[in-house]
């Protein structure tokens, strides 16, 4: 049976966020995680299958991916990018390698 994400790839422009979430760099202070600077509202978001997984990228408008998120279904991702940036089904565009 093939597996229907292998190698998948799909994309969807941000135009705003929910304020559900946020996402930080951090340190490690006394033992507790620390954010230390925000990170920015990505340009867009790509989901990608690698390695049996799927995950939800975050690329800035340079293209530069900053941050992902892991994900055990596709359904999953989009899911989360629904919470976070208000991304419908019908926005998700398939990605040709």
């Amino acid at each position: 049976m093939k597996n229907e994400t292998a190698n998948m790839r799909l994309r969807a422009e941000v135009k705003g966020t929910t304020g559900r979430t946020k996402h930080a760099i951090g340190t490690i202070v006394e033992g507790k995680p620390t954010p230390t600077s925000e990170l920015p509202i990505p340009k867009w978001v790509e989901i990608s299958e690698e390695g049996g997984a799927l995950y939800l990228l975050y690329f800035s408008a340079e293209g530069v991916c900053f941050a992902d998120t892991w994900h055990q279904t596709l359904e999953a991702a989009k899911r989360q990018a629904t919470f976070e940036f208000g991304i419908t089904p019908d926005e998700w565009t398939e990605i040709r390698p």
